[in-house]
């Protein structure tokens, strides 16, 4: 059993390498450029490519793709660009709480299957018997992805007990308001010129395109491009 164990986690390293590959393919494949989603379509042509030489994007596929396995390996996930903050900082607290919701689902889910299938196994061929049987095929043949769509949409509805949410969406900055990106909002705060900006990220401040002395927001801390989109 340890040794069938074992062989499944080995088979499964080639398969996390070629999904990479293959994410890695299409995110480069994908219609537009980076560097005007982030500066923004009236970003300057000089802007715009010291942008892509500091995140990189200048050079070859290969050369991009090994760095960034690199530091995946090494458990370096990036920074988003939403919020300037590390992915791997974003990702964990949400991590820790998705194994406490499967582990949960999973004990519920192994607590009634026991006392239903030996409810069903002791009455064969019962009514019991053949709609626990039907039930489950339903569900377990169903899209996790779709059904959990349409209990949202369900619980929206005010259907359920629990009741109706109308709560907004809220930014995290407590705002109901819609953030637009594109022309009217230039995250990293670059549009049309590099020494005018209030506002930039500690990446472009790297990169050279916003001096350190406008990156502060007064209180001696660097300003990410979502504060400059109503998103903080």
């Amino acid at each position: 059993m340890v040794k069938y164990v074992i062989t499944r986690l080995i088979a499964v390293i080639p398969v996390l390498f070629g999904v990479s590959i293959i994410i890695f393919l299409l995110v480069h494949l994908a219609p537009g450029d980076a560097t005007v989603t982030l500066l923004g379509p009236m970003a300057t042509e000089e802007a715009k490519e010291t942008l892509r030489q500091a995140l990189g994007l200048d050079q070859p596929l290969t050369t991009q793709y090994v760095k960034w396995l690199g530091h995946v390996l090494q458990g370096d996930f990036g920074t988003s660009i939403a919020s300037s903050r590390a992915v791997s900082e974003m990702v964990l607290p949400r991590f820790v709480n998705t194994a406490i919701l499967a582990f949960a689902s999973l004990i519920l889910a192994l607590w009634i299957g026991f006392f239903v299938g030996m409810f069903a196994a002791a009455r064969s061929f019962s009514i019991f018997d053949r709609a626990s049987m039907s039930f489950t095929l339903l569900f377990g043949s169903t899209p996790p992805f779709w059904l959990g769509l349409i209990l949202v949409r369900w619980k929206s509805a005010g259907l359920v007990v629990i009741g109706k949410t109308n709560t907004p969406e809220l930014g995290s900055n407590g705002s109901t308001e819609p953030v637009a990106y594109g022309a009217s909002c230039n995250p990293w705060n670059l549009g049309h010129s590099t020494g005018g900006s209030s506002g930039g990220s500690a990446a472009a401040v790297a990169a050279g395109i916003v001096p350190a002395a406008h990156a502060s927001d007064g209180g001696g801390s660097i300003r990410g491009p979502a504060s400059n989109c109503g998103v903080v």
